[in-house]
């Protein structure tokens, strides 16, 4: 594939760092068209809006990642918080993002449900571009698939993020896969939150559906990627674990809209 997009000079700009832009720009372009749905009322509340959503969101993803890589999370906060090159994980990115929008909403005085729906809504969006930027990148690469499957890729270059026993090996795309899903997810998600718009369902569904809907996508997928790390003795792995909390956490913002409905 193509891990780097340009070379300038000494400096190297990956195909992933540009992808995860483009679909974080292009995401908050959408989000600006919904000012008035949200109760922004001043042009500055917006971009504060996307800061806070940036950081939390970067936080989030990168404090997850050095937790789950293995290392000492003193070192590698040290040594990779800010780095370019270090990694991150979509479900820090999702706790980030929630923990953001709370505390905007808190200190701006909205509804958190109704921002939240416009906010999650974003997420689906970025998942395609940044997945496409993996798939070009070589990294959440999927397991070796048949010699024969029509649409297996394999990754040969040195600068790929797959492992160099699996340059050249016929591998499952799972980047592709879940791009695909994260595209179909956004589409739902985006006739829900018409019909919130128009009124037919009440606020704070949207969140929690895509919380739902990525974590059956992302627990599927589990079984096909490569570079899964299996929880304990189990036969699950680790994103499965955080795949099954998302849907529990879904289950829980689900039950607590029921009762609030209900009076109780």
């Amino acid at each position: 594939m193509h891990p780097v997009l340009v070379h300038l000079g000494s400096y190297s700009l990956r195909s992933y760092a540009a992808l995860t832009a483009l679909g974080g720009g292009l995401s908050f372009m959408f989000l600006k068209t919904r000012e008035k749905e949200m109760g922004l009322v001043g042009v500055a509340d917006f971009w504060v809006l996307v800061n806070t959503l940036m950081v939390s969101g970067f936080v989030g993803a990168r404090l997850l990642s050095i937790v789950l890589d293995g290392r000492s999370v003193s070192t590698s906060l040290r040594s990779g918080f800010f780095s370019v090159d270090g990694g991150f994980s979509v479900f820090g990115l999702l706790g980030g993002v929630l923990a953001g929008t709370y505390f905007y909403s808190l200190v701006h005085k909205l509804e958190f449900e109704r921002l939240l729906d416009y906010v999650a809504f974003l997420f689906p969006l970025w998942l395609v571009f940044g997945r496409f930027g993996c798939f070009l990148n070589g990294c959440c690469y999927g397991c070796p698939s048949r010699a024969d499957l029509a649409w297996a890729v394999s990754f040969s270059s040195q600068d790929s993020a797959t492992p160099r026993d699996l340059l050249g090996v016929p591998l499952h795309p799972t980047q592709l896969y879940e791009a695909a899903g994260g595209a179909a997810l956004a589409g739902c998600l985006y006739v829900l939150l018409r019909l919130v718009e128009k009124g037919r369902y009440a606020r704070g569904l949207i969140f929690p559906w895509c919380l739902a809907g990525y974590g059956a996508l992302r627990f599927v997928l589990e079984w096909l990627r490569g570079d899964s790390v299996r929880l304990w003795a189990t036969h699950f792995t680790i994103g499965q674990a955080l795949s099954f909390a998302l849907i529990l956490l879904a289950g829980a913002f689900f039950l607590a809209r029921r009762r609030r409905s209900e009076g109780v």
